[in-house]
C-alpha cells in the first residue's frame, strides 16, 4: 500500500450507536473487516474525496453503508478472480444471513449497503 501515502479524502461516520450498547463479537467483526475492505477498495481503484460511512441501529437490525463519490466502475465487468474482496464481502455478510447489496457505476462512485440481523 506504499503507492496510496497521497490518497487522501474527507470522511464522514454517522451512526446512532453508543458505548453502551452490545454488539455480538460476530456482528462486530463481519462489519470491522468488511468496513476494512470498503476502505482498501476506495483508496486503491476509486479516485474518491468524499466517503461516507453511517451505521444505523434498528431494533431487529443493524446497518452499514459505505458510500464514495468516486470514480466507480460496471459490477458486472469486474474480474472475480482479481477482484475477490466483492465476493469476500458478500459471504460474511451472507454468513449471518445477513444481505449485501452493491450500486456503482462509472463516474457516479459506489455504495455498499451491509444489513444483519440482530
Amino acid at each position: 500500500l506504499d503507492n496510496l501515502k497521497n490518497v487522501k479524502f474527507t470522511f464522514n461516520l454517522q451512526t446512532n450507536l453508543n458505548e453502551k450498547e452490545k454488539i455480538s463479537e460476530e456482528i462486530n467483526l463481519v462489519l470491522y473487516r468488511i468496513f476494512v475492505e470498503c476502505l482498501v477498495n476506495i483508496l486503491k481503484y476509486a479516485k474518491a474525496s468524499k466517503v461516507t460511512a453511517n451505521i444505523i441501529k434498528m431494533p431487529e437490525s443493524i446497518t452499514m453503508v459505505i458510500e464514495d463519490n468516486g470514480i466507480g466502475f460496471e459490477i458486472g465487468v469486474v474480474n472475480r478472480k482479481e477482484q475477490h474482496g466483492l465476493i469476500v464481502m458478500r459471504e460474511r455478510a451472507y454468513s449471518l444471513n445477513g444481505q449485501f447489496e452493491i450500486r456503482s457505476a462509472i463516474s457516479e462512485g459506489t455504495k455498499v449497503t451491509i444489513t444483519l440481523p440482530l
